[in-house]
């Protein structure tokens, strides 16, 4: 008797639908486990991370159609009304579009990790954008889940357009740095670390580009933070594009009476100097001299040398400067400087020695 009452309580629906299901989860857990070994160690041996991606992506929504489909087999033996029936179709949809939304989101958020250290822009605003797409992601998975299970999306998208258009007025000006900041990362015209100048003149190091404004250190090393939407409107010189080495030009004047050959000779000698002895400067470039303009009181040349960046130009100017300086005093090359004549009037020099006490 109390072997048939067990056997009996064994062989019920109630007892055989969980026992099917745990039995179900450790057999299909322990099997994916051993394939996603498998498949992580041939992934680990590829030359690209997209595999990876795409693996982790896949772990969570694996888990869940897993678990989902143990407890449909225990729906298939436990007994079921109608109603319960329709209940589960639904959570069926669920489960499915639910699984398909966190792989998208996963996925996608993978590859923008991945590329985030290849661009920096990418890296700084990460966090905004992951937000940005996983709402857009699960907003549609939500709106698709809607539409299948037969409720009515129109009259929510109706108000989702109304509010969302309330909302871009109201924050119209952030909305327009957002954009502006997307603006500048994909067009990459100025990237983070470029030397710039501003419009207004101030010239510094692009530390970052946020979602709302962007941040310049000077070399004062302060920052000057502009709005995105400003920095796009503005006119701004980028001293690392198309590349970091530019020359610096230095303007000097000689003397009339100076011998032009002699000066160009010791001026370009002087340059060669600085080159082979300052580390801000390119080697393999030779400086260039030319003569171009008949001043007030100088004959005047522009001494053109190559620097590897915006800041050694500073350093090689100063060191030419007074390099130049010293050679041209020992050259006896003279470095003119404009002489003003003042006409006093005949009744002003007397107004002055009276002033003065000077006598005729």
């Amino acid at each position: 008797m109390i072997w048939s009452d067990i056997e009996q309580i064994l062989t019920s629906n109630w007892v055989l639908g969980p026992g099917v299901f745990i039995l179900w989860c450790a057999v299909v857990f322990i099997l994916k486990s051993v394939i996603y070994r498998r498949l992580r160690a041939m992934a680990s041996r590829t030359t690209t991370e997209y595999d990876n991606i795409l693996l982790n992506a896949l772990n969570m929504p694996l888990n869940l159609i897993i678990l989902f489909l143990g407890f449909s087999l225990i729906w298939k033996i436990l007994p079921m009304s109608t109603s319960i029936e329709n209940f589960l179709n639904i959570f069926t949809k669920i489960v499915v579009f639910m699984s398909v939304t966190i792989f998208v989101d996963h996925f996608i958020v993978g590859m923008l990790k991945e590329h985030d250290h290849r661009v920096p822009e990418v890296k700084l605003s990460q966090g905004l954008l992951q937000g940005l797409i996983r709402i857009v992601i699960y907003m549609l998975g939500v709106f698709i889940l809607l539409s299948n299970i037969g409720v009515n999306i129109t009259p929510l998208l109706a108000s989702l357009g109304v509010g969302t258009l309330a909302v871009a007025l109201a924050l119209q000006s952030t909305l327009a740095n957002f954009f502006s900041g997307l603006f500048i990362m994909m067009d990459r015209s100025i990237r983070i670390g470029d030397f710039v100048q501003l419009e207004t003149g101030e010239k510094g190091y692009v530390d970052e580009i946020g979602w709302r404004a962007s941040r310049i250190r000077l070399l004062t090393n302060n920052h000057v933070i502009i709005p995105n939407a400003k920095l796009v409107d503005s006119v701004v010189t980028n001293f690392y594009s198309p590349k970091q080495e530019l020359y610096t030009l230095l303007d000097v004047g000689v003397h009339y009476d100076s011998d032009l050959e002699h000066v160009e000779r010791v001026a370009m000698e002087v340059a060669r100097e600085v080159i082979k002895e300052h580390d801000g400067t390119i080697d393999e470039t030779e400086p260039v001299l030319w003569f171009n303009s008949f001043a007030d009181s100088s004959i005047n040349f522009v001494l053109r040398v190559a620097c590897k960046d915006f800041v050694s130009t500073l350093y090689v100017q100063h060191e030419l400067i007074k390099r130049l300086h010293r050679r041209f005093d020992a050259e006896g090359i003279v470095i003119p400087f404009p002489l003003r004549t003042l006409d006093f009037q005949p009744r002003h020099i007397e107004l002055f020695r009276e002033l003065a006490g000077i006598k005729k």
